[in-house]
């Protein structure tokens, strides 16, 4: 899941904010390579090692800039990597729409069957995009957390999603612990806020 936050607020603090002390923190100055002033950045891949010693790898995908791009890299320890950038570029749905465009250009694509899937992060950019797209038949996710809101979140939102995409999120056994109590709430929730909605919570206990 991408969080937006506001670009200016990150640019102009010092140091990471007291309540994401657990995360590490990256922008531009700490990339090992260094970026031009003007940033093609059309499926550009960039490697480059963080404040920890690792070595990362990030896609930029963008139109032209006539200025430097500050990325921000926000590790949560072994959970993964989440960028956090300004969400007036929302890179993540620009290249969802692009992908869909791209194969309506290059193949025959039946318009009402166009679907939505991922896992994990993946599975509630899913979600997120279908409820907010026109044009998405339905999406099948596995193991979807919450796209809105995490367990402990100082920033939680409420969705009010402009298309009522049906969907359905199916989980395992062994994922239903920690993800999938996020995501249960936040079914119901949009199911007593949205009654002709469609949308399904599934448990399966198979490896």
């Amino acid at each position: 899941m991408t969080h937006l936050v506001p670009f200016k607020k990150l640019e102009t603090a010092g140091k990471v904010p007291s309540s994401t002390q657990r995360y590490n923190v990256l922008n531009s100055v700490y990339l090992s390579v260094t970026l031009p002033t003007v940033l093609p950045l059309t499926g550009k891949l960039m490697n480059f090692t963080d404040n920890t010693g690792e070595q990362r790898a990030a896609c930029l995908i963008s139109e032209k800039l006539t200025k430097r791009l500050p990325l921000l890299l926000v590790s949560d320890g072994t959970t993964g990597i989440e960028i956090i950038i300004d969400p007036k570029i929302n890179v993540d749905v620009q290249i969802i729409d692009r992908f869909i465009k791209t194969a309506k250009s290059v193949a025959s694509v039946d318009l009402k069957r166009v679907y939505m899937s991922g896992w994990s992060n993946g599975a509630a950019m899913a979600v997120e995009y279908g409820l907010n797209t026109p044009n998405i038949a339905v999406v099948a996710a596995y193991s979807a957390p919450d796209p809105y809101r995490d367990i402990d979140d100082p920033c939680t939102q409420k969705p009010y999603p402009p298309y009522l995409t049906p969907f359905k999120n199916l989980y395992n056994q062994c994922d239903v612990i920690a993800i999938s109590t996020t995501d249960k709430a936040f079914i119901s929730d949009l199911v007593d806020r949205y009654p002709s909605l469609i949308a399904k919570f599934t448990v399966t206990d198979a490896l």
